[in-house]
């Protein structure tokens, strides 16, 4: 029922524009041009990037008719590709009409720093990182780290979001990680490869096909379906997923629907032998010109026995910054676990302080500020018989959203139990999509 509730209140109607693109855009300079032909179109700025790369994202080009809402989405495009945190696009007359002039600011092109990490359950970690978000200013995603510390990673991850015609992307991943795992009591070594191939569904669709290897060894006996403490799972899988957010950093209006099966094992071979299915719904409802309602429901249900099918350590544990704030991860987590989980989380969010430009090492950094109010509830079961209202989670509280470049989001909360008890959260990314990530 409780999750219905919140359902239900994604039904809202959209109301208002980003405030991001609004920045970018002055709308009432374009006024008098509505409806009037376009007669030419500049760029600059972008001195790494490539022409083609900008744009082969304009929906608006030279000869068409202007449309004030047409441009406010191609400024939105060029936003998301994450590699110009400034874009400016004034109006000018020319001989022939309306000119539109696309001023850009870029970031370096390779990125060196010192990277850190918390988490709940293993602490901080830190260590040395590269990232290039803009290969040879054709927008290739390229980031690497190791980490060291509360945990040990090693991580590679490559990105191009339009590797042929109709925007075929290409993702690779490949990661390992070293933590204690406390909830099961035993020292975790995980290996992760992954690549996938995606192709967009419309204006706002987008499908994708997995194929994934992921292997856990343990340094004790019994964590493991394997007799030898080591896990070697193949999986393969599908997804689709539907997105009209208006700005991926700080959403102020849209859908975000994402529905993904995996198969583990099976003709596959390897240890598992279990499907996955994961439906995510986000709805972001602007209810002020700095006020949004940011509503989301996260369903996982895998089949097979736990111990037989699944390992133990495959289990979703909810309690924590990243599920149900207000708890301790070694609290509530320790009790209410299970191979399926039901997350509900709302959150009103305040726009504090705009996404500003600073200037940081020569180049510009947009960052903001956010308030928030928010409440989570879930649940964990294996049998039919633990799916109850009796054993559902909860915990609500207050937080500060500050929205920088990169990680998109960087949240510290005091969330509060059901027993008004409080719990100090720290953690970086959106919590919709951390929880996703089944990040502990």
């Amino acid at each position: 029922m409780r999750a219905t509730i919140l359902l239900l209140a994604t039904l809202l109607p959209v109301i208002l524009t980003p405030s991001i693109v609004s920045a970018a855009i002055d709308e009432a300079l374009f006024e008098p041009y509505e409806g009037q032909t376009i007669a030419e179109m500049t760029i600059s700025g972008n001195d790494l990037t490539k022409d083609h790369i900008v744009t082969r994202e304009f929906e608006l080009n030279p000869g068409d008719v202007f449309v004030l809402e047409t441009l406010r989405a191609d400024v939105r495009r060029l936003y998301n590709l994450g590699i110009f945190p400034s874009v400016r696009v004034p109006p000018y007359e020319t001989e022939g009409g309306l000119g539109l002039e696309y001023t850009l600011s870029e970031f370096p092109g390779l990125i060196p720093f010192i990277t850190a990490n918390y988490s709940e359950l293993n602490g901080w970690s830190a260590g040395p990182a590269v990232s290039a978000t803009n290969l040879f200013g054709r927008n290739l995603d390229v980031s690497a780290y190791m980490l060291f510390g509360g945990r040990r990673a090693y991580s590679l991850k490559f990105g191009a979001p339009w590797i042929a015609d109709e925007r075929v992307s290409l993702d690779v991943t490949a990661r390992r990680i070293t933590r204690d795992n406390d909830y099961y009591g035993f020292e975790e070594t995980s290996d992760e490869f992954t690549p996938s191939i995606g192709r967009p569904i419309g204006e706002n669709g987008r499908a994708r096909l997995m194929f994934s290897y992921f292997g856990v060894e343990g340094n004790e006996d019994g964590h493991t379906l394997s007799g030898d403490n080591r896990d070697n799972m193949f999986r393969v899988g599908t997804a689709v997923g539907y997105d009209s957010r208006d700005d991926y950093r700080d959403p102020h209006e849209g859908w975000q629907l994402n529905l993904e099966v995996m198969r583990t094992g099976g003709a596959l071979g390897g240890d598992g032998n279990f499907w996955t299915t994961s439906g995510d719904v986000r709805r972001y409802q602007p209810l002020g010109e700095r006020h949004t309602l940011a509503v989301g429901t996260l369903a996982t249900l895998q089949t097979g026995t736990v111990g037989t099918d699944i390992p133990e350590y495959m289990q979703f544990n909810l309690g924590g910054v990243n599920s149900i704030r207000g708890h301790r991860p070694d609290g509530l987590a320790m009790t209410l676990y299970g191979k399926n989980q039901l997350i509900t989380t709302v959150e009103y969010r305040f726009l504090a302080s705009d996404i500003k430009e600073y200037e940081i090492f020569g180049w510009p950094v947009g960052v903001g500020l956010q308030l928030a109010l928010f409440g989570d509830a879930g649940v964990a079961w294996n049998d039919d018989n633990d799916l109850s209202w009796e054993r559902t989670g909860t915990g609500y509280g207050v937080g500060l959203r500050f929205l920088v470049p990169v990680v998109d989001m960087v949240r510290m909360d005091v969330g509060f139990n059901s027993d008004g008890e409080a719990t100090f959260h720290f953690a970086i990314d959106q919590k919709f999509e951390a929880q996703r990530k089944r990040l502990r």
